[in-house]
């Protein structure tokens, strides 16, 4: 959405600034082996959009005609380089820079004017964090609408001696070899891809539960399962 709306700014004349808390563009589709710090959500390695490349394009760019139906993370986020290289939006991006807070400017009834509190995220390399203050004449927020892990209250969880694991912290079906498995979550979603890994890494038994109760998907989701382990 960033560099959707820095390309919408451009063609109307504004001149944008795009802050980026990491190091690099694409958001959640900037896959690295462990989660960066105050990252939201995160993919895993065999990650393959469930969406079409038609739906993933924009209409100004469309996705190559070489391109698989559904694409691996890893051409969501060359596609991604490639908008912003052929539209030379790379240059209104300050990587490394984090948003603290944002609130109105003294004068923000007659001007619009909001404040902007940013501060360069800490590295090995740079240690100086100190926040700076900027006036912008308008604000947009785009970073998307997955930001913090939900994981539901399950009485009795507090007395399990396994493994308890987010699909946040899950990078691939490594950490379920030779393990147990509930998958607990959306069969349309990461639910269905974890059963079926876990499956794969030889585990002994592997589940999906579906969190409104047993339903179709969820039952398709366990023969993806089942055909796995033959």
């Amino acid at each position: 959405s960033g560099l959707a709306c820095i390309k919408a700014c451009l063609e109307e004349g504004m001149e944008p600034v795009c802050f980026e808390q990491h190091d690099e563009l694409g958001g959640v589709w900037y896959y690295t082996d462990e989660p960066r710090p105050n990252q939201g959500a995160t993919i895993y390695k065999s990650l393959v959009s469930n969406r079409t490349k038609e739906m993933m394009s924009f209409s100004d760019f469309p996705q190559p005609k070489e391109a698989p139906p559904f694409l691996p993370y890893t051409q969501v986020h060359s596609y991604l380089r490639d908008y912003a290289d052929k539209f030379q939006l790379m240059k209104f991006i300050k990587f490394g820079v984090q948003v603290q807070h944002i609130w109105r400017a003294d004068d923000y009834v007659t001007s619009g004017r909001w404040n902007v509190r940013t501060a360069p995220v800490a590295t090995d390399n740079n240690r100086n964090t100190r926040p700076q203050t900027s006036v912008f004449d308008r604000v947009m927020v785009c970073s998307g609408h997955f930001s913090k892990p939900f994981v539901p209250k399950v009485p009795g969880l507090e007395e399990f001696s396994g493994v308890v694991m987010h699909s946040r912290d899950y990078s691939g079906a490594e950490a379920f070899k030779g393990r147990k498995v509930m998958v607990i979550g959306f069969p349309q979603c990461e639910g269905r891809d974890m059963a079926v890994h876990a499956a794969r890494a030889g585990r002994e038994t592997a589940g999906l539960l579906h969190p409104a109760g047993p339903s179709e998907p969820a039952r398709v989701a366990e023969e993806d399962a089942a055909q796995a382990t033959v």
